[in-house]
């Protein structure tokens, strides 16, 4: 992400930026954002900008509010700065989603238990209050545009359902729970988060949430012998030892589906990485994962 500067409206006591600042366009500060891809072997682009995207940005611990898209091949977003650049270099933080009124040491992330996506293979569904990123661009000089790489606070699970029978087969729901216990010690996956952004490496502290995540699907035929992928956000944790960990197809056996427990050799969901689990149908009514 790069940012650039915004000016202030007449009523504003702080002057604004010339008019041939380079940074300023039609009266507004602007700023890019780049979104670094996630540390995967696909390496595929986990989301991307959309219409009505909105950052926070701020400088030197100022809040400048509400950057909206203007470009979003660009990445180009456009708002105005709550204070002169009266420093020779500036420390520059970007935040998305957009909260109002938030602070950057207990910043508000939602990531949601119930997550949907459209067709196979698909990640657009991956935005919004499921994909958080911020970015800091450290000692910028004045006259220079910062640039951020926005980076994840989420994790992602990416669950690949392998179509072993000899016809078509339909996904309407992936669910996956991890359980240990009594259930105090479960691994929160989803629900409501802070993080401290004015740390090296902010991590999210529960508020409230839940052991599971439940991605409903629509439009997803997978042909006899083919496989195909479906991805859900969740919160960077370590998964407990000795938990039970289950994925369940199409509402588990109750609905009609699968359900199996799934094992993993790292039980550490890092930010900005997908941990993959294969799923394969089999004509006999089982499933078989690997994690």
């Amino acid at each position: 992400l790069a940012a650039v500067s915004c000016n202030k409206e007449n009523n504003n006591p702080n002057p604004k930026p010339e008019p041939d600042d380079p940074q300023v366009v039609d009266d507004k500060f602007e700023v890019s954002a780049s979104i670094r891809q996630t540390k995967t072997a696909m390496s595929a682009n986990v989301t991307s900008w959309t219409e009505n995207d909105a950052l926070l940005v701020s400088h030197n611990g100022i809040s400048d509010g509400k950057f909206d898209l203007k470009d979003a091949e660009k990445g180009i977003f456009q708002g105005e700065l709550a204070a002169e650049l009266t420093q020779a270099s500036n420390d520059w933080t970007a935040v998305y989603p957009y909260a109002a009124d938030a602070s950057l040491s207990e910043y508000p992330v939602t990531i949601t238990k119930e997550q949907a996506q459209s067709g196979v293979n698909s990640m657009s569904h991956l935005c919004g209050s499921n994909a958080p990123l911020y970015a800091v661009a450290a000692a910028v000089a004045k006259d220079e545009t910062p640039a951020f790489e926005m980076n994840h606070l989420a994790s992602f699970l990416k669950v690949t359902v392998k179509n072993g029978q000899d016809f078509p087969y339909s996904v309407n729901q992936v669910e996956f729970w991890n359980w240990i216990g009594d259930g105090s010690q479960n691994a929160i996956l989803t629900g409501a988060f802070t993080a401290d952004l004015t740390a090296q490496a902010p991590v999210l502290a529960k508020v409230s949430g839940e052991p599971c995540v439940s991605l409903s699907v629509e439009n997803a035929v997978i042909e006899a012998g083919a496989s195909a992928d479906f991805f859900m956000a969740v919160a960077p944790c370590t998964l407990p030892s000795g938990a039970s960990f289950t994925v369940y197809v199409n509402g588990g056996p109750d609905h009609g589906g699968f359900q199996q427990a799934v094992t993993f050799s790292d039980l550490e969901l890092k930010a900005g990485e997908i941990k993959a689990v294969e799923v394969e149908e089999t004509t006999k009514g089982g499933l078989i994962l690997t994690g």
